[in-house]
């Protein structure tokens, strides 16, 4: 894959105003924030998720409420204790930070991430606030828009005023900026019918001395109350011209089409630049159809053509207009998916502003020189697996991260699927067994996910892991990974939070392959069921302090998984003694290695490196007995040789010392 970043030409938009059509409207993610000014977590989290949202705000509300716990002399909970309450208890809140998108549990505020807005498509409804201020008053105006045809639902309307921030230096925590706090609900239950008819509603109120008037706006958002979901946000901070894709995922085919589409909600004629960039593979196209054309109407189509050219992978593009008179640039994302064999699987989409839980997956498999590689978030996997995109993705690569909750039920079903045809998987990440397996207060793992742990990963979870635990070393005799040397482990989720899960296979089907350098547990294994393979770490490759480790780990990962070695010794006794041992060794400028020549024949010779790169690889023929290694060329240090049949592997250590 690579980062891609192309410009075209301008196009003059000139928009007459909204009308109703198909196809829906933009739909804003809702983030409901809640937060605490002495919840500890909440410092180092928060941040981290306004980074995000600032980014994202065309595509994004967000709204911060303040239960009573842990502190409750908190002064945005004590401003409004009743609404404040009554929001935490309709969601059943019961610890913070904590925070729902569209009306869904996400947890962690920065599980926040663009996989959550690109899969938002389009809603049926529009919602528009207009707000202005006299003296001490604001009068605002929500409309709410029928675009297309709404479900069936108890839907009410809620209309909240918010200070887009609050600075605050008293906060036991030690967070001083606080942003979109809310204040007080205009609506809270206001039932609405959508009849097919534009619907508007009117308040006024009288600014608070508590508040910073140019700070206050207002969001409205209408939520089925029977499910909890957010059909649609509003708020008086919006642009007035959207940019959305109706449906932002298409794959397995030559060309993929994309329907984009801009609605204007007032009357004005803006120009604007077009960027595309994004991640696709370097043998892929595209066009944009109807580019340089004036539009004249409400609604404006733009289609984009990504051309696959039979190269497997996945792209995700970021189109991008950028008005010429430097208002705020509009932006839409949508995922290209082709014939992607090697799948990395990430809780979420990663942001600039999170740890990187994809790119030592990327690099790893690139090292292998695999195919068809690419990432999805489960919201975007879960699409592509029911729209049939995946049939062909053989090796999955779950990185977990330090993510909660770990998984979702859907996922799990959809990759025991996978796995039943016959997917092989590895699964990495620093508090899965826990979070899943462990049945500890605040752990998240269903009685399906801890099913499939046991059933089809054969995993025990032991302990959460010690913080002491910072370096790691490989069984050397491993048949698949024995000749990668151990790390340090990085302590990227901050020095108080290394927890590397103490994790071994159930049963002894299942074999411990890395082990904590400060107690020797199980740190990591490889298990081979009926028709699938598994690899397993209780940390991620993120973790490895040693990037070519990480690198190497992955690389015999999905060799493994694609039969180029095997975890099968040979079994006999004169197959054990087939590759004797070097001589001299260690060894400087030469040595010889004897081999069974009734048994030898047709078998490979390799000889690797620490990171399990071969440097030479031999043939061997009827009557060979030993093979010869001229050794004055290579550098000082441990190196691996083995002969295999390609289906069996037998491994010795070599070492050279000049």
């Amino acid at each position: 894959m690579r980062k891609n970043l192309q410009f075209l030409l301008a196009i003059l938009l000139m928009f007459m105003g909204f009308q109703s059509y198909g196809q829906g409207a933009k739909k804003y993610v809702l983030y409901e924030h809640f937060t605490n000014t002495g919840c500890g977590p909440c410092a180092a989290q928060n941040p981290i998720f306004k980074q995000f949202y600032d980014a994202n705000t065309d595509r994004a509300h967000h709204i911060a409420f303040h239960p009573w716990w842990p502190s409750s002399a908190d002064p945005m909970y004590q401003f409004n204790v009743d609404d404040n309450t009554k929001i935490t208890q309709y969601y059943g809140v019961s610890g913070v930070p904590d925070m729902y998108a569209n009306g869904a549990r996400i947890g962690s505020p920065v599980n926040a991430s663009a996989s959550q807005l690109d899969a938002a498509g389009a809603s049926p409804i529009k919602i528009i606030v207009q707000q202005s201020m006299a003296n001490d008053s604001i009068d605002i105006t929500v409309t709410v828009l029928e675009s297309d045809a709404v479900g069936t639902g108890n839907y009410v309307l809620r209309v909240a005023v918010v200070e887009e921030l609050i600075q605050f230096s008293g906060a036991p925590n030690g967070e001083t900026e606080f942003p979109n706090v809310f204040r007080t609900f205009l609506d809270y239950n206001l039932p609405i019918i959508f009849d097919g008819n534009n619907q508007s509603f009117n308040y006024k109120i009288a600014v608070d001395p508590a508040w910073k008037a140019d700070q206050i706006y207002t969001l409205a958002y209408v939520v089925n109350s029977t499910n909890k979901k957010v059909l649609n946000s509003g708020s008086s901070l919006d642009g007035a011209i959207d940019l959305f894709t109706a449906s932002n995922l298409n794959g397995n085919g030559e060309d993929l089409t994309y329907n984009l589409f801009l609605d204007n909600y007032s009357q004005s004629t803006v120009e604007y630049n077009i960027s595309v960039e994004g991640e696709w593979p370097s043998e892929w196209t595209y066009d944009v159809v109807n580019n340089g054309t004036t539009y004249d109407i409400g609604r404006s189509p733009i289609n984009v053509v990504v051309h696959t050219n039979g190269t497997g992978g996945i792209g995700r593009f970021q189109f991008t207009m950028t008005p010429m008179d430097g208002s705020d640039a509009l932006k839409t994302s949508f995922i290209a998916v082709n014939d992607a064999k090697n799948l990395i699987l990430t809780k979420s989409t990663p942001s600039p502003s999170t740890v990187d839980i994809v790119s030592p997956y990327v690099n790893g498999l690139e090292y292998a020189n695999a195919e068809g590689i690419g990432y999805l978030g489960y919201d975007d996997f879960n699409k592509a697996f029911d729209a049939g995109y995946l049939a062909n993705s053989k090796n999955i690569y779950l990185s977990i991260g330090w993510f909660f909750p770990a998984m979702d039920d859907e996922m799990v079903l959809n990759l025991q699927e996978l796995m039943d045809n016959g997917a092989n998987l590895m699964i990495t990440g620093q508090d899965i067994g826990w979070d899943v397996l462990s049945n500890a207060s605040g752990a998240n793992g269903t009685p399906l996910q801890q099913n499939f742990m046991k059933t089809y990963l054969n995993a025990k979870y032991i302990d959460d892991g010690s913080g002491a635990s910072t370096s790691f070393k490989i069984e050397a005799n491993d048949p698949l990974y024995g000749g990668i040397s151990g790390s340090n482990i990085n302590k990227i989720y901050g020095n108080s939070y290394l927890y590397p899960d103490q994790i071994e296979p159930l049963n002894s089907n299942g074999t411990t392959f890395l082990r904590y350098s400060n107690n020797n547990v199980s740190g990591g294994y490889w298990y081979k069921g009926s028709n699938y393979k598994v690899v397993y770490l209780g940390i991620g490759p993120e973790q490895i302090v040693d990037t070519n480790v990480a690198s190497a780990i992955i690389k015999t990962t999905k060799d493994w998984f694609d039969g180029l070695i095997s975890s099968t010794n040979f079994e006999s006794a004169i197959e054990a003694n087939l590759l004797g041992n070097a001589i001299p060794n260690p060894a400087n400028d030469f040595t010889t290695i004897k081999i069974s020549e009734e048994y030898a024949n047709g078998l490979q010779f390799n000889l690797y490196d620490i990171k399990v790169s071969v440097i030479m690889s031999q043939s061997i023929t009827q009557g060979q007995n030993k093979i010869n290694i001229n050794t004055s060329n290579l550098k000082d240090g441990q190196y691996f040789y083995s002969l295999t049949d390609g289906d069996r592997v037998t491994t010795k250590k070599l070492v050279i010392i000049h």
